[in-house]
């Protein structure tokens, strides 16, 4: 509902009052100021103020302005009640459209509710029904695929024996190759380092008779220089030049084939040095070699054991669901029955005839032989297990210590951590034997389990988790 909005805010006094608000603003002409009249004393004393400007008159109680201001309400007051009937007929009708408007609506909503009620009602039929049909596929699946996983799992387990054992017999073959040629590498360097060391001893034994024949040279040439000095004197010559430039050229012969000597003597002594590093840095590399292709077959026929073990664990668990999963009856054999009637004889086109007077010959040996190879298979796979089973429980059951240290060495334990049977908690070499030396730590190990040891068989104890603790620090630095 439009509300009137004064189009000025009141400006005088008198219009303050609710009853004067509709009164009209006067203008400026109301407003200016006027002449003064004539001063006489009857103005004089009637005036206002001393101001020169006169004081409009004011209209706020004239009978005009009352009845003005008295149709100004009645109009305004008519024009609200007009205002307010249109308004009730608005909203009156905006109510009963929105009613016509909320029945369809829960209306549309009903029909629509009851439609999605009977689509999911249709819905969860065919989900039951495909589900129903899934489980039966899925376990006929199932049931296809645990018998071709037992028809499948002997060959392969035969292959991955097969390989192994070829494997392991290459490995041996490049384990002795590999030996062979190590020693032979051992045996080559130390005859070099052998006649090295001849040469040197040889050359330092003619260096020392060199030096020693040098030495009697010297030695001559100054008993001679002597003798003549003395043979000179002895016949009373006072020439002194000659026998000092003789002593004096034989001096520099003798400074400068010992000067040849020494240089000669360490350039064979650095030669001799470098020969026996770069024999040695030789030795070195191909040791390296070796070493780093022994432990590359030693990684390979860990991979090879963990990948076998790994095949051979996923099968024993297929065999044993499979076990588990059909019931346990005997097999039932059809009684074989012969055909009452006699075979036909079939004719050819040719002009010889040839009648068949037997069946088709049968050969269920084969499959025979087969079956009983799958079942021979399966039978040993579970005798290994079992024995598998029966030495752990033996030894987790068995309060008997090892008959010795040498017993708990790296080989035994390697091959009970890195089994796939054995439940390490790692997925890799490294985090098995890690976990192990965790659990195995020597001082840990001490203050947790000792205090629960016989002490007559403390020691015992220690040098066996010693043992283990260097078995794994062992399998860790060859993982």
């Amino acid at each position: 509902m439009a509300s009137y909005i004064p189009p000025h805010n009141p400006t005088r006094p008198g219009t303050a009052d609710p009853s004067t608000r509709f009164q009209r603003v006067p203008h400026r002409s109301q407003t200016a100021p006027v002449r003064p009249p004539p001063s006489s004393s009857a103005t004089r004393s009637r005036s206002y103020s001393s101001s020169n400007f006169a004081r409009p008159p004011s209209r706020t109680g004239t009978p005009s302005s009352i009845e003005r201001q008295n149709r100004l309400r009645a109009r305004e007051e008519e024009r609200i009640r007009r205002d307010t009937a249109v308004v009730e007929l608005r909203i009156n009708h905006n109510h009963d459209v929105l009613v016509k408007a909320l029945d369809a609506v829960s209306k549309t909503a009903h029909k629509e509710s009851e439609r999605i009620r009977y689509d999911l009602h249709r819905l969860a039929t065919i989900v039951e029904s495909g589900a129903t049909s899934l489980t039966n596929s899925i376990n006929t699946l199932e049931s296809a695929l645990r018998k071709e996983e037992a028809r499948k799992r002997g060959p392969e387990l035969d292959c991955l024996e097969a390989t192994l054992q070829e494997s392991e017999k290459q490995m041996a073959y490049e384990y002795t190759r590999l030996q062979t040629v190590r020693n032979s590498e051992l045996e080559r360097a130390e005859s070099t380092a052998s006649s090295l060391i001849q040469a040197k001893r040889n050359e330092e034994a003619r260096l020392a008779r060199d030096l020693q024949r040098l030495h009697d040279a010297r030695a001559e040439a100054r008993r001679r220089v002597d003798d003549e000095l003395a043979s000179l004197a002895h016949r009373g010559l006072t020439e002194w030049d000659l026998p000092l430039l003789h002593t004096r050229d034989l001096s520099a012969k003798l400074d400068s084939t010992f000067a040849a000597f020494t240089t000669q003597r360490s350039k064979s002594t650095t030669e001799f040095n470098l020969e026996a590093r770069r024999v040695t840095d030789m030795r070195r590399e191909k040791k390296r070699a070796i070493d780093a292709e022994m432990l590359r077959l030693t990684k390979v026929r860990n991979d090879c054991r963990l990948r076998i073990d790994a095949e051979i664990s996923r099968f024993m668990t297929a065999e044993r669901f499979t076990r588990a999963s059909q019931p346990q009856s005997k097999p039932q054999v059809p009684p074989q029955t012969q055909s009452r009637t006699p075979p036909r004889a079939r004719k050819t086109s040719t002009s010889h005839s040839y009648t068949s007077s037997t069946q088709y010959p049968q050969y269920p040996q084969f499959s025979t032989e087969r079956t009983h190879q799958q079942k021979s298979q399966a039978q040993q796979a579970r005798e290994a297990w079992q024995r598998y089973e029966d030495t752990w429980t033996e030894l987790s059951n068995s309060d008997a210590p090892p008959t010795g240290v040498a017993q708990l060495n790296s080989r035994s334990i390697g091959a009970f951590l890195l089994s796939s049977l054995h439940d390490g908690g790692g997925s890799t070499r490294r985090e098995r034997i890690r976990n192990a030396m965790r659990l195995w730590h020597p001082d840990k190990w001490m203050g947790r389990y000792m205090g629960r040891v016989d002490p007559r068989h403390a020691q015992s104890v220690k040098d066996g988790v010693n043992a283990v603790a260097r078995a794994l620090t062992e399998l860790l630095a060859t993982a």
